[in-house]
Parts: structure tokens; sequence; C-alpha cells
């Protein structure tokens, strides 16, 4: 009472994390898959981006959301540092995209 808060323990933040990102696949691959910086220049095609969110989604049976679900997200998460682009999808066709992100190196094992 005198505190006027309490002490919340570090496994219900911890449980508290996990439920929050089950239910927001965008913001769990934002946070595990992306690095968000400015020194990110190369900008990364949307396609290739959402391609890379559905595998994430599918090797973790995780219901993914939609395209503009994820775009939002990635501009809430990543502020200033994400600008729009064009850019060049892995078949080589433009497409929008992203500079400030870049995918994260994967050690092979889904979480």
């Amino acid at each position: 009472m005198e505190q006027g808060d309490y002490d919340e323990p570090e496994i219900c933040k911890e449980a508290l994390h996990a439920y929050k990102y089950s239910n927001n696949t965008s913001a769990f691959f934002i946070n595990e898959k992306l690095d968000l910086a400015d020194s990110h220049k190369t900008p990364l095609s949307r396609t290739d981006l959402y391609d890379d969110y559905l595998l994430f989604c599918k090797e973790r049976d995780l219901e993914p959301g939609k395209r503009h679900e994820l775009y939002a997200m990635l501009k809430q998460l990543g502020g200033p540092h994400i600008t729009s682009r064009w850019a060049k999808k892995s078949t080589g066709a433009n497409d929008r995209g992203f500079a400030g992100i870049q995918i994260k190196p994967t050690n092979g094992d889904p979480l």
C-alpha cells in the first residue's frame, strides 16, 4: 500500500509477453526476425518480406495476419527507421519496399 504499486514477478512479465505475441504474429515476427536500423539502406521488397513472414508463421504453426497488418505494425514498431522505397524482389522485378530493415540471419531452428 505504501509503495502504491506491486512488484510484478518476472514469470508474469514473460507470460504476458508470450500471450501478446501469440495474439499478434506480426509483432512477433518483427521482434524475432527483423533488425531495424537507419543503417540498412538497401530496401527490402514488401513481397519478399511477407513471404518470410508467412514461412515464419508456418514453421511455428501460427495463423498469419494480412499484409496490411504486417506493414502497419512494421511502421509502428520501426518508427523513424522505416521508410518506403522502391526495391527489387528476389525475382528481380521492381516492388515497393522498406528501407531501415534487414532480415536477421537464421540459425535454422524455429522457436
